[in-house]
């Protein structure tokens, strides 16, 4: 058997961590850059931290939905694209549980999801932005964005708990930096039946 080229070795260990495939993960690595480049400012570390809270709580949703099994793998994020701007390829059914958890919106008094996010659509993707810093949600065009929303709609009217959009919570997460990288890193647990990642202090829980 022929020996892997390092670039090739570099590819595999780096879609260890990512998912990629080749065709994502070997221009990557040739561009000559860190092979797992983190988040470079502290408001996309602040997002990218509180992504992967609601992909986890996300993911919980998925677990409840036929078949329903808690040993049955259950993830919101299928691949993740680390770079300069994060894409995230989710998995089928997790984008209305995940615009569920991060889109804001008052209850109560409470804000709750990512104060001051925002939408951006695009031909094959969407970008949720706070202005300051974003994620890309690959091929999500907006025929599966208004699916997505359809479930947030069915959510609250589910709950029947009165809510007005907008407001948001602004909360900072202690050690963001952890959050973000855990998140660039999330398919080491991809054949895990579940990730549960929580900022608690000054350190995350992570099962």
């Amino acid at each position: 058997m022929a020996r892997l080229s390092t670039t090739d070795q570099l590819a595999d260990l780096r879609r260890t961590y990512t998912g990629e495939n080749l065709s994502q993960a070997v221009p990557a690595v040739r561009d000559g850059g860190a092979l797992l480049p983190d988040a470079t400012t502290e408001a996309q570390q602040q997002l990218e931290a509180k992504v992967l809270v609601a992909g986890c709580t996300a993911a919980s949703m998925l677990q409840l939905m036929p078949p329903a099994s808690i040993v049955r793998p259950a993830h919101a994020f299928r691949t993740v694209e680390p770079g300069e701007t994060l894409r995230l390829h989710l998995t089928d059914r997790a984008l209305g549980p995940l615009l569920f958890e991060l889109l804001p919106r008052t209850e109560g008094g409470f804000g709750m999801g990512v104060a001051g996010l925002e939408h951006r659509q695009y031909r094959r993707s969407a970008e949720l932005t706070t202005g300051d810093a974003g994620v890309v949600l690959a091929g999500v065009d907006e025929q599966a964005w208004d699916l997505g929303m359809r479930y947030v709609r069915w959510m609250h009217e589910h709950r029947g708990v009165e809510y007005t959009e907008g407001g948001g919570n602004d909360d900072k997460i202690a050690e963001s930096a952890t959050g973000s990288a855990l998140l660039r890193r999330v398919h080491l647990w991809h054949d895990a039946s579940w990730l549960r990642a929580l900022p608690m202090g000054g350190a995350w829980f992570v099962e």
